[in-house]
């Protein structure tokens, strides 16, 4: 059995891995546009092929599909279940971009 102020503790580091996984996936998001455009811009100046655009953007495409796909998975640290959907199964409703978990209605502390 763990003390209150252990169980905070557990809590608030689940919270904190909330907070940097909605973080990183509003970054990789809004920010990718962005940056292959300045990135094609100076593989273009340089001289360099689009080889290693083409890599990047596939590394990029694939790190935000897995940090979405934890984040949607998310566990809510107050109740335990999944914070976004509300049944069991892919095809449930849910609010991704929510910021209250769908059972119990804890929201993340700032």
């Amino acid at each position: 059995m763990t003390s209150p102020a252990g169980s905070w503790t557990q809590r608030r580091a689940k919270w904190r891995r909330y907070r940097v996984g909605r973080t990183l996936t509003y970054v990789g998001i809004f920010l990718y546009l962005p940056v292959m455009v300045a990135l094609t811009l100076a593989f273009n100046a340089v001289g360099w092929g689009d080889d290693a655009l083409m890599w990047i953007a596939g590394v990029w495409m694939s790190a935000c599909v897995v940090n979405g796909l934890w984040f949607t998975t998310f566990r809510c640290p107050e109740c335990g279940k999944r914070f976004f959907p509300m049944g069991a199964n892919w095809i449930a409703p849910s609010n991704d971009w929510g910021s209250k978990c769908r059972h119990c209605g804890a929201r993340a502390p700032a």
